[in-house]
């Protein structure tokens, strides 16, 4: 059986509404998300049982480690890899946003993979007109794919709009 992430089990419960005014929460935009970055490769190994706390077949964790390194090499001060439902997370504190880079295998092989960038929250923020959460996502997006180009054990990296 598929794990449920934290969300989904508060909507199951009603904790968390899923209109407001008469419109999806899908349309508040709480979750704001750079496009997802595909690529082959075999360098990113993974771990016997890490799946266990995520979802079965969903591997990333030497990714997410590794991704972890070169954020911090480029400047940035990850706290950690994260097990999350759809994958691995790693949360970099930027431009006074919690961004954080999700890596997930895209394939049960563990040879193809996906990343994004994601930042949480921002309602107050929205509400005043300040939201820069966008740059904070696209500067980390960013670096993210620079560290996937130049990397010699990424193939065929592509971009996927969502």
């Amino acid at each position: 059986m598929a794990r449920r992430s934290l969300r989904e089990k508060l909507y199951a419960r009603g904790a968390l509404p899923t209109k407001v005014r008469g419109r999806s929460t899908r349309a508040l935009g709480v979750i704001l998300k750079s496009p997802h970055l595909e690529f082959s490769s075999t360098a990113f190994p993974a771990v016997p049982g890490e799946d266990e706390a995520t979802n079965p077949g969903i591997t990333g964790k030497a990714l997410a480690e590794w991704l972890s390194m070169q954020l911090r090499t480029d400047g940035y001060d990850p706290t950690g890899v994260i097990a999350e439902d759809f994958g691995w997370c790693v949360p970099i504190k930027t431009g006074g946003y919690k961004v954080f880079v999700a890596c997930a295998s895209a394939s049960s092989d563990a040879s193809t993979w996906r990343v994004f960038a994601f930042a949480d929250g921002g309602v107050l923020t929205r509400l005043v007109g300040k939201d820069t959460r966008s740059d904070a996502v696209a500067e980390v997006y960013s670096r993210i794919k620079e560290i996937l180009v130049r990397s010699p054990d990424v193939h065929d990296l592509t971009v996927k709009r969502t």
